[in-house]
């Protein structure tokens, strides 16, 4: 803090003092008095106008450089909390669609899985191949004049029963543990990404920006608005945000308007021209219509005259 250069009033000693203390003591006479009181009875001569006014320029210049720099900070740590909402969010649809495609996948071979578990290995893979000999020993036996054939043909299926039973029991049982312990891992990382998003949707300082403005669009406009300089406070920038929005919805108005107008405009030209063919198609039938009302004529015309002629000349031939 800036000294001021005083004058003790009890002793007239010269004194400076810290104006943000409320009470001084004089070095020379040891008077105590009130610095506020004082403070305002010091007279600033105008030689010191300029160099004060400077001073309190560059300080509110620097204050308000540093104001902008710290809400530019705290923007940019809003608007990466955002976007890194965003990336959490996504993640965390994809692992538990992950999840529940291994879940089905799971649900699937657990009938199975149960079936292997009914009997101890490998007793498990013996009792399919086993009932199918059985089953063949007893055809064998009702068909006797067969059954060295049958026997032999249930032990074949009873062979290719038990190796295909081997492989699909191995093949399952890799596959269901693959799935159970990558099912395990991706709840330990649903659960990890869930206390992220949680511990960024309590952070206090996400609170600077408003609700209505938390979004990516707006949290990137304001942001470059504050670094470019556009702006040097939140509400500032805000509002060439706001700005920014109604410009935006009144062009899109206006283009809308534009294209509703063209539209209109269009569908009248079509209308003129389908009533001028209309009207073309019109006198053409009327021109139709009045040739063939004076071929008409014109020939009952010369109906007429062949039979004048006709009548005429009998009359000249017998009369």
């Amino acid at each position: 803090m800036k000294l001021v250069s005083m004058n003790c009033p009890h002793c007239n000693g010269p004194l400076k003092v810290n104006p943000a203390f409320d009470w001084a003591a004089c070095n020379y006479c040891g008077y105590q008095f009130m610095i506020d009181d004082e403070v305002k009875k010091v007279k600033i001569s105008e030689d010191d106008y300029e160099p004060i006014g400077k001073a309190m320029n560059e300080a509110r210049m620097e204050t308000d450089r540093k104001t902008a720099e710290e809400t530019i900070e705290k923007v940019k740590r809003v608007r990466d909390a955002y976007n890194k909402r965003g990336e959490l969010q996504g993640r965390g649809q994809f692992l538990r669609t992950r999840l529940y495609e291994d879940e089905k996948q799971i649900a699937a071979i657990q009938g199975w899985m149960k079936f292997w578990n009914m009997f101890p290995d490998p007793v498990n893979l013996f009792v399919i191949p086993g009932a199918i000999l059985i089953l063949f020993i007893i055809l064998a036996a009702v068909v006797w004049y067969a059954g060295g054939g049958v026997f032999f043909m249930g032990l074949i299926f009873s062979v290719v029963a038990f190796f295909l039973l081997k492989r699909k029991r191995d093949n399952q049982g890799n596959e269901y543990t693959r799935l159970i312990n990558e099912a395990n891992a991706i709840k330990a990382d649903i659960v990890k990404n869930d206390k992220e998003l949680q511990d960024l949707n309590n952070d206090a300082e996400l609170s600077f920006v408003p609700e209505k403005y938390k979004n990516p669009a707006a949290l990137d406009f304001i942001y470059q608005a504050l670094l470019n300089k556009r702006a040097n406070t939140l509400s500032e920038a805000i509002n060439l945000f706001e700005e920014n929005v109604y410009r935006t919805n009144m062009q899109r108005m206006q283009d809308e308007q534009l294209r509703v107008t063209k539209q209109q405009l269009e569908e009248m030209q079509r209308q003129k021209e389908q009533e001028d063919r209309s009207g073309r198609d019109q006198k053409g039938v009327d021109a139709a219509s009045v040739i063939s009302t004076v071929g008409k004529v014109a020939a009952t015309g010369l109906f007429l005259k062949a039979g004048h002629d006709i009548l005429k000349g009998i009359k000249d031939q017998f009369f």
